[in-house]
């Protein structure tokens, strides 16, 4: 290879190590999220967080909870 092709590797390198770093860190900080969503739910003093046995109303915009028991739970599995 060239040395054109040689930094080009190593460009392309660096960025792909720069992307799974940010994945990582956004991987990261979702569980953090969660975990802090979940022990707010499961804490009765904080206003605005359901108990976790609310988990079978619909969502929002009609649909069906994917914790839903009604769920048949055909379509999780085509999207996991």
């Amino acid at each position: 290879m060239s040395k054109d092709h040689h930094q080009l590797a190593n460009d392309l390198e660096r960025q792909a190590d720069e992307l799974e770093d940010k994945g990582d860190r956004l991987d990261r900080g979702i569980r953090e999220a969660r975990d802090d969503w979940e022990r707010k739910r499961a804490d009765p003093a904080v206003p605005g967080a359901a108990p976790p046995d609310d988990d079978a109303l619909p969502a929002p915009d009609g649909a069906p909870s994917p914790r839903d028991p009604s769920n048949s739970g055909e379509d999780s599995a085509a999207g996991a």
